[in-house]
This record gives C-alpha cells, sequence and structure tokens, in this order.
C-alpha cells in the first residue's frame, strides 16, 4: 500500500464549441470564442460611461496558506476566467479551480476547499502512515492502483501495459473492549472516500492505462480511462472535453497489432466508484482498442455489459475471436465472443440498432422519449395507432431483464438506468397514458411502471418520484397489485411519503402496513377484545407459507413501525403487548430475525434507537443469524453518534452472544 501525501485540484484545458453569437453574455472561451477572436457584442459599457467604470468586487485566490506550508515562490497570475450562465471559473497557479457568481464574485464553490473539509481531522500523510482512530486517507486505495486485474506485456518489444486507478480509502480505527479479542482496535472502512457531493478527493486521471518500457524503466504513453466525472454537477458547466478516466478496474490484452482493454461499470457501488450519485453515468462497456505503440484509440465496439474479468482471445475454423464474460448484480451473466461477420452471418443485436419491437415506430418513440422531445413523441403517437401498447426490448439477450418486453411508459421510470432521463418525464408519461397507454402494464419480468419508479434514482434525482407515482394511479393503475407488495416495499424503504401516495391511491392496509404507515386511527381497527383480527395479517408476507400467531403479528407490525420511524404506531402497539426484543425476519433477505433495535440501527436513526432503549429495548440481544448484537451491526456503519447512543459492548452482551 503506498501512502501519498495530499494533493488537491482540478485543471482542464477546455475545448468548446458553442457559437460566440448564441453566447453573447457569456466568456466561453480563452479567447472569447471558438475563433479566439476576443470579441463580445456587448455595449452596456462604451465611451459615454467608461469614466464611471469602478470595481465592484474582488476575489483573491487561496494562495497563502499553500505558501505557508511550503516553500515555494509566488507566481504570476495567468489565468483569464471563462463564464457560463452566470458562473464564472478560475483556476489559480497551483490548479486550484474555484466558481463564483459572476454578478457578485461570491465564492460558490471551490474544489480543493471542499476535498480539504472532507479530509479534516483526518490523517493523510506520509508515506506508510498507518491507520489511525482520527481516520487515515490511503491513495492509491485498499483497491486502488494496479489491483489484480493485472496488465499485459509483449516478450518481442519489452513493453508493459498496465491498468491502475486512483480510489482513496479512509480507514478508521476503534477501540474493542473485548479482551479476548483477537485485537485491540477493529477498523471500518470507507471506500472510494470523496470530497462532498461525491467529488474526488485528487485531480485527474482517476483510472489510467500506462506503458512502460522494461528496459529502460520509462513511461512511454499514459491515458486516462473512461470519460470520468465530466457531468458531475458543479463541472458539466466547464463542458471538459478531455477524459478525466475512471476509478474502474481496466482488463488488458494484447495482441500483435491491437491493445484490447475492456472496463468495469463505473456505476458499480459495491467496490468500485459508485459514479453518478445524483447524475447520470454512461456505463461505457466497449471493447476498446488502441496503438500499442502510440496509445491512440483506433476503435471501440459497443457491448451489452461490463466486463468483469480479462478478455481472450484466440482462433478457431479459421476466424479470430475475442472472447469476454459479461454481467453483474443486475445484469445476467454470459460469454460474449467477437469476430469479423462473415457475409450472411446471422449475429445477435448490436448495441442501440434495434429491430426486437412489435411495432416499427417504437424504437423511434425511444429515442424522442431520450431527447425529451415532447414533439416528436405527440407526432409519432398520432402517426402511429397502438404505439401507446407497443412493445420493445424483445431479444432474449437484451442486458436489462427488467426491461424486456417494456412498454414506452415504462421507460418514463428512468429504471434501471438504460439512458439519462429527460427533465419532462412525468409530462412525457402523461402524453403516453392519455394516448392510451395501460398504466398497468408489466415487463415480461412483471414490473410495472409504478414499481419501476419507486427504486427510480433519476426520479429521485429530480424530486418528481412522487409526481409520476400519482400520475399513474390517477390514470387508474392498481395500488393493490400483488397483494400489496409495493406498499410492502416502500415501508421497509423508509419511503413512507410514496406509501401514502399509494394509500390515497386506495391502497388496502393491515395491522402491519398500518404501522408502518404512523396510523394508529387504522390500527385500531385490527383489535377486537385486546386480541389482532384475523384481518390484521391478510396482505403481502415475504415468506407468506408460515402461519403467525398473534402475538407475532403484533411484533412484526412494531417492526414495520421502527422502519417507519413512527413513534405513534410503536406506543400503541407495546401498550398492546408487542414484544420489543422480539426476533423479527423475512424484511430482507440476510436478516433471519432481529429485534426493533436491530432495525433501528438499519435507519441510523440515532433518536428512534435512543427512544427504544428508553422503551425498554435491550442491547444485548444477538440477531438470529450471526448472533451479533445492534452495537454490533452499528460497527458496520460510519455513525459515531449511533454507537455512541447504544453503549460499548460489555460482558453482558458477551455472555448473551454465548
Amino acid at each position: 500500500m503506498r501512502q501519498i501525501g495530499f494533493v488537491v485540484g482540478f485543471f482542464c484545458v477546455l475545448l468548446l464549441h458553442a457559437a460566440a453569437s448564441s453566447q453573447s453574455a457569456d466568456w466561453r472561451y480563452y479567447g472569447g470564442d471558438a475563433g479566439s477572436t476576443k470579441y463580445a457584442p456587448l455595449a452596456q459599457i462604451d465611451r459615454d460611461n467608461f469614466a464611471d467604470v469602478r470595481i465592484v468586487w474582488r476575489w483573491r485566490p487561496p494562495e497563502a496558506e499553500i505558501l505557508a506550508e511550503h516553500d515555494v515562490d509566488r507566481n504570476y497570475y495567468r489565468s483569464t476566467p471563462i463564464v457560463v450562465n452566470g458562473v464564472l471559473y478560475a483556476s489559480s497557479p497551483f490548479g486550484i479551480v474555484a466558481a463564483l457568481n459572476a454578478a457578485t464574485g461570491e465564492e460558490l464553490w471551490k474544489l480543493r476547499q471542499m476535498a480539504m473539509e472532507a479530509i479534516g481531522g483526518h490523517s493523510y500523510g506520509p508515506l506508510y502512515a498507518p491507520p489511525a482512530e482520527k481516520g487515515t486517507v490511503f491513495v492509491p486505495g485498499l483497491l486502488g492502483g494496479s489491483d489484480w486485474s493485472g496488465g499485459a506485456v509483449n516478450p518481442a518489444t519489452g513493453v508493459l501495459y498496465v491498468p491502475s486507478k486512483t480510489m482513496p480509502y479512509l480507514v478508521t480505527l476503534r477501540p474493542t473492549d473485548d479482551s479476548e479479542a483477537a485485537s485491540a482496535y477493529t477498523g471500518v472502512v470507507r471506500h472510494n472516500f470523496t470530497a462532498a457531493e461525491n467529488l474526488p478527493l485528487l485531480k485527474p486521471p482517476y483510472g489510467r492505462l500506462t506503458a512502460i518500457d522494461l528496459n529502460t524503466g520509462r513511461h512511454l504513453w499514459m491515458r486516462p480511462m473512461g470519460r470520468g466525472p465530466v457531468d458531475h454537477p458543479l463541472l458539466r458547466d466547464l463542458e471538459i472535453k478531455e477524459d478525466l478516466g475512471w476509478p474502474s478496474r481496466t482488463f488488458s490484452l494484447l495482441t500483435a497489432t491491437l491493445l484490447l482493454t475492456a472496463t468495469e461499470d463505473p456505476r458499480d457501488g459495491h467496490f468500485g466508484p459508485a459514479a453518478g450519485r445524483g447524475y447520470f453515468v454512461q456505463r461505457e462497456a466497449y471493447l476498446r482498442a488502441f496503438d500499442p505503440v502510440t496509445g491512440e484509440l483506433v476503435g471501440q465496439v459497443e457491448l451489452p455489459g461490463n466486463a468483469y474479468a480479462s478478455p481472450a482471445v484466440y482462433q478457431a475454423a479459421g476466424r479470430q475471436y475475442v472472447v469476454l464474460s459479461l454481467g453483474d448484480s443486475y445484469r445476467p451473466s454470459e460469454l460474449v465472443a467477437l469476430a469479423i461477420p462473415r457475409p450472411g452471418e446471422a449475429i445477435p443485436e448490436q448495441g442501440k440498432s434495434r429491430q426486437d419491437a412489435d411495432h416499427r415506430a417504437y424504437y423511434e418513440a425511444v429515442r424522442a422519449i431520450d431527447m425529451g422531445d415532447s414533439e416528436q413523441l405527440s407526432k409519432l403517437l398520432k402517426e402511429h395507432t397502438g404505439l401507446a401498447q407497443a412493445r420493445g426490448f424483445l431479444d432474449e439477450w437484451y442486458e436489462f431483464p427488467r426491461l424486456c418486453g417494456a412498454t414506452l411508459l415504462h421507460l418514463t421510470a428512468g429504471a434501471p438506468l438504460r439512458a439519462a432521463l429527460p427533465d419532462n418525464a412525468v409530462n412525457l408519461a402523461a402524453a403516453l397514458l392519455n394516448a392510451g397507454a395501460d398504466p398497468d402494464a408489466a415487463t415480461l419480468d412483471s414490473a410495472t411502471t409504478a414499481e419501476l419508479a419507486t427504486t427510480a434514482v433519476q426520479l429521485e434525482w429530480a424530486g418528481t418520484k412522487g409526481d409520476l407515482l400519482s400520475l399513474l394511479y390517477d390514470k387508474g393503475a392498481d395500488p393493490n397489485r400483488n397483494n400489496g407488495k409495493l406498499l410492502h416495499d416502500l415501508l421497509i424503504s423508509r419511503e413512507r411519503e410514496l406509501a401514502e401516495v399509494l394509500l390515497r391511491a386506495g391502497a388496502e392496509v393491515d395491522l402491519r402496513f398500518a404501522a408502518g404507515l404512523n396510523r394508529t386511527d387504522l390500527m385500531a381497527g385490527f383489535f377486537k377484545d385486546s386480541a389482532p383480527t384475523p384481518e390484521a395479517n391478510r396482505l403481502y408476507r415475504a415468506n407468506p407459507d408460515t402461519v403467525l400467531t398473534g402475538q407475532q403479528v403484533v411484533d412484526e407490525a412494531l417492526h414495520y413501525a421502527v422502519y417507519s420511524g413512527g413513534r405513534e404506531a410503536i406506543d400503541f402497539l407495546l401498550e398492546r403487548g408487542a414484544n420489543i426484543d422480539a426476533l423479527v425476519g423475512g424484511f430482507w433477505p440476510w436478516d433471519w430475525g432481529s429485534t426493533a433495535l436491530h432495525k433501528a440501527v438499519d435507519t441510523e436513526d440515532v433518536e428512534l434507537i435512543r427512544y427504544l432503549l428508553k422503551r425498554g429495548a435491550a442491547r444485548t440481544i444477538g440477531d438470529a443469524r450471526w448472533g451479533e448484537t445492534p452495537y454490533d451491526w452499528a460497527g458496520y456503519y460510519d455513525n459515531d453518534a449511533m454507537r455512541k447512543a447504544l453503549g460499548a459492548s460489555d460482558a453482558a452482551t458477551k455472555e448473551a452472544k454465548q
């Protein structure tokens, strides 16, 4: 593990292409426009009032702290700012970029400052600095550097091609109070440690491919791998043309003439960069070919998914093939073989050029939706009968199973992440519904538009998830489909506001769902003579074959109330005999049984944890699967306040676990 001093900065060359005449109020280029004319057709300041011109605001780049820390000379300030949509972007001699309000000079953000705030209080050097209780930032990261994807070497030329990535990790030590533990400390790791709003801590490139001469050790060339966060909301106005690279694994392969690569999905958040939190990122699923001598991109072929292992090359029946294994947590596993097609050979659907729809205008309408072109979509719906009910992505090999057989309405949910969702997605959905789209139509994977919408991060970013759900139910979608499964999913995911949309649309509830909604008025109707009625447990359950006693129904309802944070429902159920320490499972596949306090830890609601402790919840009970206490569960979260609320593990806890 290589630990380096912290370097923060962001510098890019801007090569913009917009016409200066259409952006006359801005200064988008170093020279004003693409031709570097240094001309602006502005005339508010003229010969008659120039004598009245005065300085109206000032801003100084944050050089003082750097000069105080390092023995370096001051440099000339040679930055020409650019102005885009009322925001002025400026860089300093030390590569620090800041965004200012062009009218007032007010600092909107400063990349170095945001990064320094992220690492404030943590250790980040010197080389080989060990983990610490205050947290140590490791660079290039536990899974950074060349990682396990390996390189490729040409024995004839003696050149090694090494993919690498920069993915800082924050490793924090925590003392253990267990004298029998193997170590005096436990550790918590934060993968891909970033600044605020998921901005990278360091300057680019974040993922790269480097050619190294093994005879001399000299780096022959280096190129970023992937576009990188150029569309981040704080960076997109810079219109960065250069690749910044993603901190994803790159898998390489050499042939006699080409260097071939494939990469992981940059949006994979398990141990990768989890790119695109708050904005859409293309998955960049390509087999790319580079010139091994220069690093120049020769070409790229779109793949149906990203690679998570190195490709292989071989020759069979007189033809050369490249084969890759594809697939991840939401796309099926498969091997794909690429070769030069033979004349007349039948080959699978390729990339975005698709024919697998039951209506000839389907994919034309898909393009209109992706572009947010409501006029074109309306025109197509008027010209083509049945288009609103048409289905596409019918090829059995399509990489998003949940969208196989999707109607156009399904695509307005923006899930899974097939394409960027336009800002007017809800309006496009309304146009489709008005043209006869079925609000309850299901894909071949049995997913309705409402079910896709509840998990759609793009709708969440836009703040329109509730708007689309309300529209669907206003147009006749069934809120009780699958015996209330969608309402169940929303409640255990702590989406109470969306659950209330279903309730207003006529969704039925039982005691458990009413508890999740914190509706004690509805809960009261499921008790008779202080005991739950048969109707208290009649809707969706993950384990429908399990017969529950009345006590178990009340206990399970308590856990719904905890997930939603409903204090009134919690009190209501405890007063009617709910066991606060009962082990209840079935909410998630990994939870075979846990207490209400465990569930509160899962919500990371510190006040709720304190509330349950006040109501008598035991902190020493282990869960059914691992025997771990709520305090043990809290160790998996980066939340010191939650651990303090639960208190340290003690002898009673160990005895209970044993």
